[in-house]
């Protein structure tokens, strides 16, 4: 797998496009059409910097492919949440770096699809 087929997997499995990309990342669109059309080599680290915050995944698994993927969510991001919730993202964390891609790949597809209905009951 890729570079580019790591973020269109990531897209897919998250709903995201291009477009979503463009406007979020403040990289154009024609960058990124570009890009994609070429699979260009010479992708700048800003670049990758801005896709893998947009997605939520590491610089280095969208480069490598290799694990850890999700952004380790430190103290300091996590002082918001209580002691417990804090407990609570360590464990989903450690559980989530310890299964293989197509785990994590079913992992975060139960993740989205249980948030759209709790959204949806929520209405």
């Amino acid at each position: 797998m890729t570079f580019y087929d790591r973020v269109n997997e990531q897209m897919r499995i998250q709903n995201k496009t291009r477009r979503e990309l463009s406007e979020q990342s403040g990289i154009s669109y024609s960058t990124l059409q570009s890009l994609f059309a070429r699979q260009s080599k010479n992708i700048g680290i800003e670049t990758i910097r801005l896709i893998s915050k947009f997605l939520g995944v590491s610089a280095d698994y969208l480069i490598t492919g290799e694990e850890p993927f999700l952004m380790y969510v430190s103290e300091t991001d996590a002082s918001g949440y209580l002691s417990t919730d804090k407990k609570m993202v360590k464990e989903i964390i450690r559980i989530f770096n310890e299964v293989d891609i197509q785990s994590k790949t079913r992992i975060l597809s139960m993740a989205y699809e249980l948030e759209s209905k709790l959204k949806s009951i929520d209405k």
